[in-house]
């Protein structure tokens, strides 16, 4: 599962599809993604769909309200793109991170800006690793 900012949802999904879509050859896809997005009725529509893909691309916004169904789920990976989101360790966003990413395998976060931080920002930040 990819965690990212809202306008890039798509642009996840597309990179994914570019970069692992097999094509040519008719080589089977590495990678499909499902996007998460949209209103709740349709993302828990989607959701249902998840078998069928191989990784979902969701919003941080997304996740928090969907954060009980998402934090049921065995990730093999979850990876929040633009991770210092979740800084702030006593937000509803960074609770749902950890929440989600409980039974994931692997988590990954990336960040442009944790040198920047304070210290208990990057503790939120190493607490979600």
């Amino acid at each position: 599962m990819v965690v990212c900012p809202t306008t890039l949802v798509g642009h996840w999904a597309n990179e994914l599809r570019s970069a692992l879509g097999g094509g040519e050859g008719g080589k089977a896809p590495l990678l499909v993604p499902l996007e998460l997005a949209g209103a709740v009725g349709e993302r828990a529509h989607r959701l249902q769909g998840l078998h069928t893909s191989s990784v979902a691309v969701t919003s941080y916004e997304a996740m928090r309200a969907d954060a009980a169904a998402l934090s049921a789920i065995e990730w093999d990976y979850v990876v929040l793109d633009e991770g210092h989101a979740i800084r702030n360790h006593k937000s509803k966003m960074a609770a749902a991170a950890k929440a989600v990413g409980s039974k994931a395998r692997h988590r990954l976060l990336l960040s442009g800006t944790p040198i920047q931080n304070r210290a208990h920002e990057m503790w939120s930040l190493f607490d979600f690793l």
